[in-house]
């Protein structure tokens, strides 16, 4: 991914001309000071706060008895969302559309603005589930909705409805990021977190006497 709005962090310093982890990213490095045990490797604390996959390129230029010594070498890793913030806003009618969206977000609850510019651009899969009414008598009814294209790592529903009444429970899925094999999954839970939806209107009917 060639959009970082962030720098890669290794041991707590950002990899751009600041050095600082909330700067932006840049074609900058810094100086580290490591630690290589018998075996002749390093161990480095490295994170991303956006998604994407990123590249780490490291290189040692020889001074005084090394002089003359240059080595160099690079790795790429896949950082994903931590969750999705699910969101949704009444009134929740039945058979009445309302709206919500879906926020990619890193460890720290922030959005990842990354997630959906890859090429091509990652996307997630959106279900419902009935929670409250329960019951032999508890009535399906039709849901509807779509999930759309995530545009700096927020997506929105799209054709939401219900026509019954109670309460429901969504759950987001992103799987095998960039071939990673790492999936993220979100879920408002299993308590109907989305709503509670009411009737539109009562029919009243009389009869003559």
């Amino acid at each position: 991914m060639r959009r970082c709005t962030l720098p890669v962090v290794v041991n707590g310093v950002g990899l751009n001309a600041a050095g600082a982890s909330g700067s932006a990213c840049d074609a900058a490095g810094n100086t580290q000071t490591l630690t290589f045990d018998a075996n002749g490797m390093a161990t480095l604390n490295v994170s991303y706060a956006d998604a994407g996959q990123m590249t780490v390129a490291a290189s040692y230029t020889g001074s005084g008895a090394d002089a003359g010594l240059s080595m160099s070498g690079n790795d790429t890793f896949v950082a994903t969302p931590k969750s999705f913030a699910i969101s949704t806003t009444g009134p929740y009618v039945a058979g009445q559309g309302y709206t919500g969206s879906v926020t990619a977000q890193n460890a720290a609850g922030a959005t990842t603005p990354n997630f959906g510019r890859e090429s091509p651009a990652a996307t997630a899969t959106f279900s419902q589930s009935v929670s409250k009414p329960t019951g032999t008598a508890a009535k399906a009814g039709t849901l509807a909705g779509t999930l759309g294209a995530f545009n700096s790592g927020v997506a929105t529903f799209s054709g939401l409805s219900w026509t019954e009444v109670g309460a429901l429970d969504f759950s987001v899925t992103a799987s095998n990021y960039l071939g990673s094999g790492l999936s993220v999954t979100s879920t408002t839970g299993t308590a109907g977190a989305i709503g509670p939806f009411i009737p539109h209107h009562f029919d009243v009917a009389v009869t003559q006497a």
